[in-house]
């Protein structure tokens, strides 16, 4: 009878002991419904909750039913943008959750700025479509100027900045001359290197035969450099394309271009995209 007794307590403190380890779990958003709602039939939700419909619902405009979810007081920053059922973009469900709203698909909305995007983002999806004066919107090259992967970031434009050649294609498809001067010029970074337009992008690659008979011209960036028996492309001994360099030292060991002009080193003939004719200054043409 006590052994009954006490098996009878301890089945009682266990399930007690369950109770409570449910009870004090937080709750997780956004899986607990309050009940239904519908568009059509004009039931709502209670205050603190939000109609929310699935993707296929149409926003209620379908007359399928909604479910009633907690309006939530916190969200994280993660941008998984989704287009509101009141035209808008929110960075993400529980952002659109908090301002009670249910999002219609995922995804912005055509134009706008996204709420609840953080303070200082630009460009869609972002706190402002453009930045304020002396500021510009920056990408870094994995958003492909805003064209993936969220917002960018307002950020103030340069007004000095070095001559270094690390030539950039800006987002505005012009070629500057290192990140600082497309940054001056309120346009962020597409990718590393000269812009190319379709038939720069078909052109030779680094390594291929050109500047003769039956070889076309190098790619962008790339310069043809002859050897000396090609006689700057006027034989038929192709010449090579090669990488412009991005920076030359000052020292002046004169060559002759293959465009005759002189360079003070080859190197700074190779960066204009120039192949050496030969070493030394060119000669003054007659009639100069």
């Amino acid at each position: 009878m006590a052994r009954s007794t006490l098996l009878v307590l301890c089945l009682g403190l266990l399930g007690l002991l369950a109770s409570c380890s449910k009870e004090s779990e937080p709750a997780r958003y956004p899986d607990r419904p309050g009940g239904e709602c519908s568009r059509a039939a004009g039931q709502t939700c209670e205050q603190g909750f939000v109609c929310h419909y699935g993707s296929s619902a149409e926003c209620g405009e379908s007359g399928a039913n909604g479910a009633c979810f907690p309006m939530p007081t916190t969200c994280t920053k993660d941008y998984s943008p989704v287009c509101g059922c009141d035209g808008r973009t929110y960075v993400n469900i529980c952002v659109a959750h908090s301002h009670g709203v249910s999002p219609r698909y995922s995804g912005q909305c055509t134009g706008g700025a996204a709420l609840g995007a953080p303070a200082g983002s630009c460009g869609d999806g972002g706190a402002t479509a453009t930045c304020g004066q002396g500021l510009f919107c920056n990408y870094s090259e994995a958003q492909y100027c805003g064209e993936v992967s969220g917002p960018g970031t307002c950020e103030r434009q340069p007004t000095v900045c070095t001559k270094e050649w690390a030539p950039v294609c800006g987002c505005d498809a012009r070629n500057y001359s290192n990140d600082c001067v497309a940054h001056s010029h309120g346009a962020s970074i597409r990718h590393r290197g000269l812009c190319q337009d379709a038939g720069q992008a078909a052109a030779g690659a680094a390594g291929d035969k050109c500047g003769a008979p039956g070889h076309g011209a190098c790619s962008t960036g790339l310069f043809c450099k002859y050897p000396p028996k090609a006689k700057c492309g006027s034989t038929s001994t192709p010449g090579s394309c090669r990488a412009r360099p991005q920076a030359c030292t000052a020292d002046y060991s004169p060559v002759c271009g293959c465009d005759e002009k002189t360079y003070s080193n080859a190197c700074s003939a190779e960066a204009a995209g120039v192949s050496v004719q030969r070493e030394g200054a060119c000669e003054a043409q007659s009639g100069q």
